[in-house]
């Protein structure tokens, strides 16, 4: 049954009477970065809220939860049109540790739901980890569509990777019709997105790989500080799903261009009802599991084909996190 947001707001607003829940400015970007950098492993700095939510193009709302005019939680909601309608997608959503159990992310999310109503979303998505998933499963009427697990190939098979994957694509044939990306989910990425998204990210630096026929994937290459092994993601692409050749080749051309740059493990994102996921892994990629999980939210007239994971079509570059 969905959550009456009515009551839970009312019972957190009697639990954090000093609570104020507002959108986030610019001047706010320092502050929201102390939050994130002492809730997750991962780092932001100012810049990376000033270029997610006041910078691009696309609408993009970040919602906080102050007591005392101090930052607790955070929820950024993006607005993206995908191939079955405009999607409210969740980033950006967490509650400081001290301040959990207490109704805050309801409250927060509320805003967001009301934010993605008012634009003619037809759903809400998101890619969270484990507790994020709990978190709106159990308590904010969220489907868990599948949990997402990546695709990687390390030294010893990246070294036969190449060959056999040339193998595959002079065995197939040119275009697979039963894959064509007309008939899956996606998000759409506009010239303008992948330029926003990938050549402005303060984050990361990313390089594009030239493919056939205006093809091109994005990779990005990090450095684990820790261990000192160098990863490299195959983050995005775009081609179509049909041309399954010129997909091969284009994962070809950027496997190489990671070799290149002294890269020991490669990954990826591609789910396994596709057919690429099945080549990669006949390959050399193997299938390993992470606390990544893709959940749905349908709002008025959604169709049910989004709670099927067999629908859809995912990359890394999806995330705010890659």
């Amino acid at each position: 049954m969905p959550p009456n947001y009515d009551e839970l707001i009312k019972k957190a607003m009697e639990i954090n009477p000093r609570l104020v829940i507002r959108e986030a400015a610019p001047e706010d970007a320092s502050s929201l970065a102390d939050l994130m950098n002492r809730t997750y492993a991962r780092k932001r700095n100012g810049d990376y809220f000033i270029w997610q939510y006041f910078s691009q193009k696309q609408s993009a709302k970040l919602f906080i939860a102050e007591n005392d005019g101090v930052p607790v939680g955070i929820y950024g909601l993006q607005l993206r049109p995908t191939t079955s309608g405009l999607c409210g997608n969740a980033i950006d959503s967490l509650v400081d540790e001290s301040f959990r159990g207490r109704g805050i992310f309801n409250i927060l999310e509320n805003n967001a739901l009301v934010y993605a109503r008012e634009s003619g979303a037809r759903f809400m998505a998101t890619l969270p980890n484990r507790p994020g998933m709990l978190a709106r499963s159990k308590q904010s009427g969220w489907n868990m569509v599948a949990k997402i697990d990546q695709l990687e190939a390390g030294a010893d098979s990246l070294a036969a990777f190449a060959e056999k994957l040339r193998e595959k694509v002079g065995a197939l044939p040119k275009n697979d019709e039963t894959q064509t990306s007309k008939k899956l989910i996606y998000f759409i990425k506009e010239k303008n997105f992948w330029s926003w998204r990938f050549d402005h990210n303060p984050i990361y630096g990313y390089e594009r790989v030239a493919g056939e026929k205006e093809s091109f994937a994005i990779v990005k290459i990090f450095t684990d500080p820790i261990t000192k092994k160098v990863y490299g993601d195959v983050v995005d692409f775009s081609c179509d799903l049909s041309e399954i050749k010129l997909l091969l080749d284009l994962y070809l051309r950027a496997c190489h261009q990671l070799q290149a740059r002294g890269v020991e493990t490669i990954t990826t994102w591609v789910l396994p009802h596709l057919a690429l996921a099945k080549i990669l892994i006949e390959s050399g990629f193997q299938t390993v599991e992470q606390e990544r999980y893709f959940c749905v939210k349908l709002l008025d007239s959604a169709p049910p084909a989004l709670l099927d994971i067999k629908n859809w079509h995912l990359t890394q570059g999806d995330t705010e996190f890659y």
